[in-house]
């Protein structure tokens, strides 16, 4: 049985991939790992790389889901693209770190925002 947590997360990064994918951008990955570091999304957009950190939320009571992104959880991205990156894995090209945030309360419509070179 899955986590109720890993569901509500695994449904922000469809909702995400499917935002990215209607403005163009091909998903080359979903929950992508290297060593113990992880990135949500990794997107093509053109030339352009992404590498999105996704974070879901129930409720936007404490505030907006991205903003809990933190500073160790910042590097810990750039880590694994810089890694990601050097591994020819995904090819090559402009890389760009972005965030998004999703808040999926109940009986109320999903509220995506996306922040691109948030990151």
């Amino acid at each position: 049985m899955i986590d109720p947590r890993t569901h509500t997360a695994r449904r922000g990064e469809a909702l995400v991939a499917a935002y990215l994918e209607a403005r163009g951008a091909t998903i080359l990955g979903r929950n992508v790992r290297i060593g113990r570091d992880e990135i949500d999304l990794v997107a093509r957009q053109g030339s352009l790389l992404l590498f999105v950190e996704v974070r879901t939320r129930r409720t936007a009571r404490f505030g907006p889901p991205a903003a809990s992104i933190d500073a160790a959880k910042r590097e810990r991205v750039r880590r694994a693209a810089r890694r990601l990156l050097a591994s020819g894995r995904f090819g090559r090209g402009p890389v760009r770190l972005d965030a998004a945030g999703v808040v999926l309360a109940a009986g109320e419509a999903p509220v995506l925002s996306y922040h691109p070179a948030a990151l």
